[in-house]
């Protein structure tokens, strides 16, 4: 996409009442660390007030190659310009074993964690995502969010920036049977609420939980559904229908969460309440 794609994307995302830009994309070998400051900068000047949370850390690795800087000096450059948060992809699950087996040639859990700790001394809020239900054993989920707690822990202590929320993904695929099963699921958000005392907000991720089991997860643990969502296409099917919609409205969304006995807020990237009047 063009720059100017990008941003025309976002202000017409704007003008439908988003807060937020989220933006993930592969490593595209022939685009320049500039070009990802120029998509910042036009993010900004077009659409004044946008939440930017954007680039994996797998990408802002490329993009210190790419630019022979350090990760922290990348974060600094964007930050300066807009950036305000990173996503929480990539994260799979943080052992090496992991990796090894299933993510070759990917940069290692410590190199992800590394380039979240880097944005948290930048004062950066971020999130930390794991992708469960594939091959991995209870202990590996365990690990990756112990390693997480610490890190979280550590980030607090300075008193800058944090992980501001955890996403557990289920794994998905296109073949039925394939991924975890919805007790799996809930175990899962469960136990990452109780294990994970030091961040705040877990996600009941509807995209790839399905609608129903996202609201059930609200009475386990989870305490943040979102969210309206314009277009997803990283997963093409759901856990409750392959007719599942690819958007909920706000109005959707307070209704799911009243219905689960939760209390619906309106909130910003940063988490703090806002006040929407839009139905």
């Amino acid at each position: 996409m063009t720059i100017e794609q990008v941003a025309s994307m976002a202000r017409q995302a704007q003008s439908d009442g988003a807060t937020e830009v989220h933006i993930v994309g592969g490593i595209h070998p022939d685009l320049p660390f500039d070009y990802y400051r120029r998509m910042i900068e036009s993010l900004c000047q077009g659409c004044p007030g946008l939440h930017i949370k954007a680039f994996s850390a797998v990408e802002i690795i490329d993009l210190a190659q790419k630019a022979d800087m350090s990760v922290e000096a990348v974060l600094a450059s964007l930050q300066t310009i807009g950036l305000a948060g990173l996503p929480g992809g990539g994260a799979e699950i943080l052992t090496d074993g992991y990796f090894e087996r299933f993510c070759p040639g990917k940069p290692l859990p410590e190199q992800w964690l590394a380039v979240h700790a880097a944005a948290h001394k930048l004062g950066l809020m971020t999130n930390a995502t794991m992708l469960y239900g594939y091959r991995e054993t209870p202990a590996d989920c365990v690990t990756h969010m112990l390693k997480l707690r610490q890190l979280q822990d550590d980030s607090l202590q300075r008193g800058a920036g944090a992980f501001q929320c955890f996403v557990p993904l289920p794994f998905c695929s296109a073949d039925k049977g394939t991924g975890p099963n919805a007790l799996v699921s809930l175990r899962t958000i469960a136990i990452s609420r109780l294990l994970l005392d030091n961040i705040s907000y877990i996600k009941s991720f509807w995209p790839m939980l399905g609608i129903n089991l996202a609201q059930v997860a609200l009475c386990f643990g989870a305490n943040d559904m979102d969210g309206t969502v314009g277009d997803y296409h990283i997963v093409e099917t759901s856990s409750d229908s392959d007719a599942a919609p690819t958007c909920l409205s706000e109005k959707q969304l307070r209704r799911l969460i009243i219905e689960a006995g939760g209390i619906p807020v309106c909130r910003d990237g940063f988490y703090r309440p806002v006040k929407n009047e839009r139905p």
